[in-house]
């Protein structure tokens, strides 16, 4: 996919292009609007328990991360979800006197999102029992509607 994208030369029309992957499928989703920096076209990730890694400054308003809530700690403790926890948005900047500082957020999303799924990793696109809460609402509904309240801000 990432071969035909780079090789496609950039349209004149302009577009909205939702990239929306889980695991490493978000990273792909973000290396595919990279290589359409040059399109014009409006560019958005959603990437789904996806390890972390550097979001380009251009693109930090355009991604939005979901990972596994703790719900036995009332959403506080660590994710769940294992492969979210691995990679890092962190990087070095210059602190005081000019010593490099190591900055946790300095390439992460803007918006980051945790999600109070029954489960881990495999679990966030589960639609029946056990995958389902006391209100109701299943692991894919909870996902979809954070998707979805974030698309409606963004427009």
């Amino acid at each position: 996919m990432l071969k035909a994208i780079a090789s496609k030369r950039p349209s004149s029309k302009k577009q909205t292009l939702l990239f929306i992957g889980h695991s490493g499928g978000g990273i792909a989703g973000l290396h595919a609007a990279q290589l359409l920096q040059d399109s014009g076209s409006e560019r958005y990730i959603v990437m789904i328990g996806s390890p972390k890694c550097r979001i380009p400054v251009q693109l930090d308003t355009s991604v939005l991360t979901i990972n596994a809530a703790d719900i036995r700690r009332g959403g506080r403790g660590k994710s769940p979800d294992r492969v979210s926890r691995l990679g890092t948005h962190g990087g070095w900047r210059a602190g005081k006197l000019g010593l490099p500082t190591w900055h946790r957020q300095k390439y992460a999303p803007i918006d980051n999102r945790n999600v109070p799924i029954i489960g881990g990793h495999a679990d966030y696109f589960r639609d029946s029992e056990p995958y389902v809460d006391v209100t109701g609402r299943s692991n894919l509904d909870l996902t979809l509607e954070t998707i979805q309240t974030w698309l409606t801000r963004l427009k």
